[in-house]
């Protein structure tokens, strides 16, 4: 009973596939909480060829995935070593409820734990870096976290605060540009 029955998110797929065919160019989800960009991935792959309803867990699945790589980057632009990234990507990797859902269920919300690290790996180099493309960058996959499900403004927001608290004592940053 924990993990959907397949086909639970076919309805997601139906909906995409109406953007893929041009009869439907929405700006919000098919929920009144979701942002369309889950659908216009799904969309896009259903133009290319792939038929498959359930293309949508194979999305989730690599987004899930490549959650725990993006954590270790992550600890590791922070400063820490290589312990620290491989303890941290392998509580990620262990997590039960990546494991169970996000290779399990293909909806817009489940892509959060992947746009939400993306972000802050993102952010952190844009602090390391200071160049535009990399604060340009972190700011879009905020963008996507947040349309992803509204609870994605909770760590974007926390990580525009932490960039604030750090580029207070850095009066370098953004002057190259």
């Amino acid at each position: 009973q924990t993990i959907p029955p397949a086909g639970y998110e076919v309805g997601q797929a139906i909906f995409a596939f109406q953007i893929a065919q041009g009869q439907d160019l929405p700006l919000v989800g098919n929920d009144a909480y979701a942002g369309p960009f889950f659908f216009y991935l799904l969309a896009g792959l259903f133009r290319m060829g792939l038929t498959d309803p359930l293309a949508g867990r194979a999305v989730i699945l690599i987004a899930g995935t490549l959650t725990a790589p993006l954590t270790y980057a992550w600890v590791r632009q922070l400063g820490g070593n290589r312990a620290a990234g491989l303890i941290a990507a392998s509580l990620v990797a262990t997590n039960p409820h990546l494991i169970l859902l996000n290779s399990h269920v293909g909806g817009t919300t489940f892509l959060l734990p992947f746009l939400t690290s993306l972000f802050l790996w993102l952010l952190s180099c844009a602090l390391a870096i200071d160049h535009p493309g990399w604060w340009m960058a972190s700011a879009v996959v905020a963008g996507l976290a947040t349309q992803s499900n509204p609870v994605g403004g909770l760590p974007v927001a926390s990580g525009w605060l932490w960039a604030t608290y750090r580029m207070r004592s850095s009066p370098r940053l953004g002057r190259g540009w």
